[in-house]
């Protein structure tokens, strides 16, 4: 087993990669964007030169350019190697982040090795690293179940939002049917939007029942139901009369209002999540700031 002061030292060295990495990245973000400036303007002066031989000179002379392009044939080499060496430089950047990629992992390991020889060795910091380990291995399990909670909520709402889109237009054509005598058609489409909406329904419930178990709550939600009874949509379509129509018209107002209801109700439920989520981060966040004070070992003072 590797000594505290080794698995020290390896985490010094390791944490000064890491900054070097962190450094390097926004210079090879830089570097690309002068490569293309770079590049730009070597394709622009390359224009410009070869105006000044072959079959171009004569209309850069008539042109009167032709002092611009022997300039640009001037600073052509120039640009040329410039944009050269920009990309010598951007090679080299390259393969010393490559070199370091596994560095990340690499010190979290070594963190972790660390963690373990003061826990195991019965060192009083391990005590308080061991509950912070508890701590944290039940905010992420809870994190987890939020965000799963969270993905349910937003399909749910989703669902709910849609069939009461399609209820809406249902609604428009039962009025149609029931006051100015939509027919066969008014109705078939009428119904067709209410077995749509009510599969929306049926999907987002699953959902709610998804959030819901991810929360620890098993109790059953009362079921939004839009199903027209048989013998009623018969009618409806069939002889299409004015009785059924008033009747699917006051199914479709109260599954309307159901559904606007769940969905307000999903979409409270889904915003106190997120607030949730954010807390559990937030205290994540903490443990480990808490846990890399406790295990990164401070600066040796020189000499």
């Amino acid at each position: 087993m590797p000594s505290l002061d080794d698995l020290d030292r390896e985490i010094a060295r390791l944490a000064t990669l890491l900054t070097e990495r962190e450094q390097l990245m926004p210079r090879r973000t830089a570097l690309r964007a002068a490569i293309t400036k770079a590049d730009a303007e070597l394709a622009s002066l390359t224009r410009l030169a070869d105006r000044a031989t072959g079959p171009a000179r004569l209309l850069a002379s008539l042109r009167g350019g032709r002092a611009e392009a022997a300039a640009a044939g001037v600073r052509l080499p120039a640009a040329r190697e410039e944009l050269a060496a920009l990309r010598a430089q951007l090679d080299d950047l390259s393969a010393r982040l490559d070199e370091a990629r596994s560095t990340p992992s690499a010190y979290a390991a070594a963190l972790a090795a660390k963690e373990k020889h003061l826990r195991d060795t019965g060192h009083p910091t391990g005590e308080r690293l061991s509950e912070l380990a508890g701590l944290r291995g039940d905010l992420v399990a809870e994190l987890a179940r939020l965000q799963r909670a969270e993905i349910a909520a937003g399909k749910a709402a989703e669902g709910f939002r849609r069939a009461d889109e399609l209820l809406g237009s249902a609604g428009k054509w039962s009025a149609y049917d029931t006051f100015m005598g939509g027919g066969r058609f008014g109705s078939h489409l009428k119904h067709q939007r209410i077995e749509s909406a009510d599969d929306y329904v049926a999907a987002a419930q699953h959902q709610v029942d998804v959030m819901r178990h991810e929360l620890g709550d098993d109790r059953e939600a009362a079921p939004i139901s839009l199903d027209i009874n048989g013998t009623t949509k018969f009618l409806d379509v069939m002889f299409d009369n004015i009785f059924t129509d008033l009747a699917v018209r006051s199914r479709i107002n109260r599954g309307q209002k159901e559904i606007v209801e769940a969905f307000l109700r999903v979409r409270e439920i889904r915003a106190a999540l997120t607030a949730r989520t954010a807390e559990v981060r937030d205290r994540l966040r903490k443990l480990e700031t808490e846990r890399d004070a406790l295990l990164v070992p401070l600066p040796r003072p020189p000499g």
